[in-house]
């Protein structure tokens, strides 16, 4: 698939998944910190799971490795750093394609910029929604 096309996909799922960190954000918010730091593991745990993947979804070699990719970078990170390292994902997600086709940094790392700034733009967005209603 070409870098244009996937780019296109990418910024969809960065959207996608930047109203969710938004939603989890806004449950955090709502709890006492105990009570979200506990809520926040139970999804981090839930996440780094091998069955965390969606059954109904089209499933290919890549997209295991990807999954695969993803989940064990979530093993790694801290704690305190969990929220944000969250709010990269749609990023990473294509940053693993990109360098499972072999698409070249160059023609990679702008798509990756658009990522990061959709995903953050839908995030702002619907955080703010939350937060005014």
């Amino acid at each position: 698939m070409p870098v244009a096309a996937s780019g296109t996909r990418a910024r969809c799922n960065a959207s996608a998944l930047g109203g969710y960190d938004a939603i989890a954000a806004d449950v955090v918010r709502s709890k006492e910190a105990s009570d979200a730091s506990r809520w926040m593991d139970a999804v981090y745990t839930a996440l780094r799971s091998p069955g965390a993947s969606a059954s109904m979804a089209p499933r290919s070699a890549l997209s295991d490795r990807i999954a695969k990719s993803w989940r064990a970078s979530l093993a790694s990170v801290p704690a305190e750093e969990r929220t944000d390292h969250l709010r990269e994902q749609g990023t990473f997600m294509f940053t693993a394609w990109a360098e499972a086709a072999e698409a070249g940094r160059d023609r990679a790392e702008p798509v990756e910029v658009r990522c990061r700034r959709t995903g953050q733009e839908r995030y702002g967005a619907i955080a703010q929604n939350l937060r005014m209603s």
